[in-house]
């Protein structure tokens, strides 16, 4: 699924507004059946669009209508891919609509029913659950230290938050397995670099700059690769390294990825002389 999220926060607000119009003509009075892949994708585009643009009483019903309108897509289309990343994408939305709440953890149930669904993904979307994983750790550690109250939480509940994050480094090897299995490097790209954020998350920053350099080296078998997206990665690992206040190492990445934005040319002017900027950076601090 593309990001609709990037695509609408790169359009300038004339253009916002005038994508919002179109879809308001689709969207304004639907009861989200009947909707294709197209269709729902179009409904996550005004549902967010709405959002960026401030309208939050357009996005709040953007958001419920497309439960409705993947639930009804679910139905008729129990085994597609569409199936899985759609309520994928919607559950992962869900704190930016559903009001937090100290006295219970608002979004469990959608996330519950989210892995619920998830165990009869196909091999090719197995990769979500564990993502999902890593979302719903932060956001319950986001919810606690907003005041939330842990103690109003079940056992049950308790224990299955549990697991999520002492299962995760199982679940991302099986899934690991199954996208080399299927030659999905992109797939692979994305699970070590989910696992360097939960190792960063769980305070082993060494695994998490390992998992980094790990994709690193997978990057080039992506479909559609590109030296800059190489270079992107450097800039992480060098802002990784800068973070932990090793600048001398920072310097290094931070040198690769400028070297490799000079030679795309024109296109990668503005980026080399970002990485020019973190490279200054890094050389006062000490580098």
């Amino acid at each position: 699924m593309r990001d609709i999220n990037a695509i609408v926060q790169a359009l300038a607000p004339e253009e916002l507004q005038e994508r919002l119009a179109d879809l308001d003509r689709s969207f304004q009075g639907h009861d989200g059946l009947g909707l294709d892949e197209v269709g729902i994708t179009e409904l996550f585009e005004w549902t967010l669009g709405n959002a960026h643009a401030g309208e939050r009483e357009a996005s709040m019903e953007g958001y419920q209508l497309l439960d409705h309108a993947i639930s009804d897509f679910t139905a008729r289309h129990p085994e597609a891919e569409a199936t899985f990343d759609f309520r994928y994408e919607w559950s992962m939305l869900a704190g930016r609509f559903i009001p937090e709440q100290r006295e219970r953890f608002a979004c469990l149930p959608i996330y519950r029913d989210l892995f619920e669904l998830l165990e009869s993904a196909p091999p090719s979307r197995q990769h979500l659950a564990v993502r999902a994983r890593l979302f719903v750790m932060k956001h319950q550690r986001y919810w606690l230290d907003q005041g939330g109250k842990a103690n109003k939480l079940s056992a049950e509940e308790l224990e299955w938050l549990d697991e999520l994050e002492h299962g995760y480094e199982e679940a991302s090897d099986n899934a690991m397995t199954t996208a080399e299995a299927r030659g999905d490097s992109e797939v692979v790209v994305q699970l070590f670099r989910d696992a360097a954020q939960y190792y960063f998350f769980t305070q082993a920053p060494n695994d998490g700059i390992a998992c980094l350099k790990s994709a690193l080296e997978e990057l080039p078998k992506v479909p559609g690769y590109i030296p800059a997206d190489s270079a992107h990665l450097l800039m992480e690992i060098g802002q990784v390294f800068l973070s932990f206040k090793k600048p001398a190492i920072a310097l290094k990445y931070f040198t690769q990825a400028k070297d490799i934005y000079e030679e795309g040319g024109e296109d990668m002017e503005m980026e080399a002389f970002r990485a020019e900027g973190w490279i200054d950076e890094c050389k006062k601090r000490g580098a």
